[in-house]
């Protein structure tokens, strides 16, 4: 009976492994290009569309039993 509750822990702990790291790549600052250096020391906000991917993972994360 032990063994059965634990059943399935490995598999959920590489899942919320996949997980965090793929949030962790959403939030990343976009690579530090020419161009994109050019455009932040004018005075623009260079980024990236981190939010959806971050809570898509998220939220997926969160929805497995």
């Amino acid at each position: 009976m032990h063994d059965d509750r634990w059943a399935g822990v490995d598999l959920k702990a590489r899942h919320a492994t996949f997980f965090l790291s793929q949030m962790s790549r959403a939030i990343e600052p976009p690579e530090e290009t020419a161009v994109n250096v050019v455009l932040q020391s004018s005075g623009a906000i260079v980024g990236n569309l981190w939010q959806q991917p971050f809570w898509a993972y998220l939220m997926h994360s969160a929805c497995r039993p």
